[in-house]
């Protein structure tokens, strides 16, 4: 009968978590917060990210929260060590994220800037394997309105973009 009840409460409580997590909390995050405190304010981030590599011995995350409803103009970006935080930063957002504004994204950003800047990419891989020794993630922005002739990868390390490459796509 206990796992019954238990089995029939997770599901519940996921519920309550969910409802709970409120997008106006976003502003009072806070660095020493623990990352059970960030996931009971404000729900699980649209985007998460570890920096790894060059032997480290911690593994730091970066947690991107997008504009949403109660929280329209704003990007925020939550960096995680050892389980507490220990940056929170706020980027005002255009809305909706022009494609045009691609051209502009340049080396040494943050990832959370050219969420802010562009919006999210169309599609995501991370370069990992093969005996790396960090984490690089691509982004890859298609053609669209406003930049409907070029394909945009931008390529991320520690949080940071590295290299930008914008190719002419044939149709």
């Amino acid at each position: 009968m206990k796992r019954m009840l238990s089995a029939a409460l997770i599901p519940f409580i996921s519920l309550i978590s969910a409802y709970a997590a409120d997008p106006l909390e976003r502003r009072f995050i806070q660095k020493g917060m623990s990352e059970g405190e960030v996931l009971a304010k404000i729900g699980n981030p649209d985007s998460e990210s570890y920096d790894s590599g060059n032997g480290a011995t911690e593994t730091v995350k970066r947690w991107i929260y997008l504009p949403t409803s109660g929280d329209e103009q704003t990007t925020t970006t939550i960096v995680l060590k050892n389980g507490k935080v220990i940056s929170a930063t706020r980027d005002i957002t255009r809305h909706p994220p022009s494609a045009s504004e691609r051209r502009f994204i340049s080396e040494g950003m943050s990832h959370g800037e050219v969420l802010a800047k562009i919006g999210a990419p169309d599609s995501e891989s991370l370069d990992s394997g093969g005996g790396a020794t960090e984490t690089i993630m691509r982004w890859v922005y298609l053609p669209s309105p406003g930049d409907d002739q070029t394909t945009t990868t931008v390529v991320i390390k520690a949080g940071k973009v590295i290299k930008v490459i914008r190719e002419i796509t044939s149709r």
